[in-house]
């Protein structure tokens, strides 16, 4: 597929919150479903890694299977560019297309408390990937985490 680099500096208006977590990514019309690392998440979208580039205008469904609520949710890719470090993969810029602003808030939340967990077993000498610490979040803390 063909790369297409845009800018996406003028996209940046939300504060972007890093994370590695993995995510189920689908190209709307298509079957498959592939694997990503997402990168950062914010309000108005997300960043992912992905072995292979969007078009910006594709229509994509995203879901969490490590988090607690994996509703699947659309997304449209804003720019794509290839990674100079590693050239046969990918970062593709979506934008969430679901008006509900709770759901990114809550998505978002999540993702950060996620992080903190990661960084607070970190300091006490546990070296825990995302998917580990979202695993071990979710088994502790789901039930006090308000639903959706």
């Amino acid at each position: 597929m063909v790369t297409h680099e845009t800018t996406h500096n003028d996209a940046r208006r939300f504060l972007r919150h890093a994370t590695t977590i993995t995510a189920k990514c689908r190209k709307e019309g298509h079957k498959d479903e592939s694997y990503f690392e997402l990168r950062n998440i914010s309000f108005g979208g997300m960043a992912f890694v992905a072995d292979c580039s969007f078009l910006p205008g594709d229509i994509v469904e995203v879901s969490f299977p490590v988090l607690q609520h994996n509703t699947p949710f659309r997304a449209e890719i804003v720019w794509c560019s290839r990674l100079s470090d590693r050239p046969d993969q990918f970062m593709n810029g979506v934008r969430f297309l679901d008006e509900d602003s709770f759901f990114h808030a809550r998505l978002t939340e999540q993702m950060c408390h996620i992080e903190a967990y990661r960084q607070a077993q970190a300091e006490k000498g546990r070296q825990l990937t995302a998917e580990e610490a979202a695993f071990e979040w979710a088994d502790r803390h789901a039930e006090s985490f308000p639903r959706l």
